[in-house]
């Protein structure tokens, strides 16, 4: 049974949000123990300020598959989204991957000065989105002191969904998602079927992470999580079966985020494979995602019904 959304971690992880304000015993077996209660709160509809949907894929993701994320976040009557697919060369080459970070913030700014009144959410997938978003967050603040829009942009990020992630960039998960990307096929199971290609790319892989200048970008890029992403809500989105996300390192990495001051909410499987939640729970899925918008966002309540009603024509910005 796949674990509901919570405030904090599941009680089995030991892990308990400082800033949970109730809880419920949980009634089905094998769901969390401790459950976010959502409070009715009035809603007050701002028509421009639509919110801005940044969207960061899995390495190497596919226009197709991707875009069923665009298609969701437009069910819930979101339509402003801006995407970005990080290829797999972001990972092994850093600078290729900053570069694209840098032309996708610079975006992110013009579509936020556009558009001052709209609050931001980050829906970002697996490892290639968490280091790329990781990216973007440290170049805001590079920017910030020169630059008041993107300490404007900082603090109207108002909440963050991890599907499948954070990654643990170590040489195992980081070649078995670098052959699965590259074949275009799911990780569960690769390293039994590819073995003769797995173990010789790990073995690869784990000599340039020790390059200095790999472990300082990465470094920097899981600093910039701690110290300069915004402290805002976070959900995660997340399985037991997961083969390259573990959930103690999900679990490990909410525990942190609570330390730094953010609100966490969790929703965790026991059999969807990596990012492979959607496909296979969409009812699930999409409920967790319009919990988390309410609980973040109570004010676009009535604009999102409006907007599941009317449907719409919204940006979207792919890099």
């Amino acid at each position: 049974m796949p674990r509901p959304l919570t405030s904090g971690a599941t009680r089995a992880s030991g892990l308990v949000s400082k800033h949970s304000s109730s809880s419920r015993r949980g009634s089905q077996r094998g769901r969390s123990t401790t459950t976010r209660a959502y409070a009715a709160v009035p809603s007050v509809v701002d028509e421009s300020s639509d919110p801005i949907i940044v969207a960061a894929s899995w390495l190497g993701a596919k226009q197709r598959p991707f875009s069923k994320y665009k298609q969701l976040w437009q069910s819930l009557g979101f339509h402003s989204i801006i995407s970005a697919r990080p290829p797999m060369s972001s990972i092994m080459v850093p600078a290729a991957g900053q570069l694209l970070a840098a032309k996708f913030t610079h975006r992110l700014l013009q579509t936020a000065q556009q558009r001052p009144n709209a609050p931001i959410l980050v829906h970002l997938f697996s490892g290639g989105g968490f280091i790329f978003m990781g990216w973007v967050f440290q170049i805001l603040s590079e920017l910030e002191p020169h630059n008041a829009a993107a300490a404007d942009v900082r603090s109207r990020i108002r909440g963050v969904i991890f599907d499948s992630s954070p990654a643990d960039v170590t040489a195992d998960v980081s070649s078995r998602a670098l052959v699965a990307a590259a074949l275009g096929r799911p990780a569960e199971g690769i390293e039994d079927e590819l073995g003769w290609l797995v173990k010789p790319t790990a073995a690869v892989v784990e000599g340039y992470l020790k390059l200095p200048f790999i472990r300082t970008s990465l470094l920097g890029m899981e600093q910039s999580w701690l110290q300069q992403a915004p402290a805002c809500p976070k959900l995660f989105l997340y399985s037991e079966a997961d083969v390259l996300i573990q959930p103690g390192v999900v679990e490990g990495f909410m525990a942190e985020q609570q330390a730094a001051g953010s609100q966490t909410y969790c929703y965790k499987w026991s059999d969807s494979a990596h990012v492979d939640h959607y496909r296979k729970y969409p009812e699930e899925y999409k409920q967790q995602l319009a919990r988390f918008v309410q609980q973040v966002l109570p004010e676009q309540q009535q604009q999102q019904q409006q907007g599941q009603q009317l449907g719409g024509a919204g940006a979207d910005e792919n890099v």
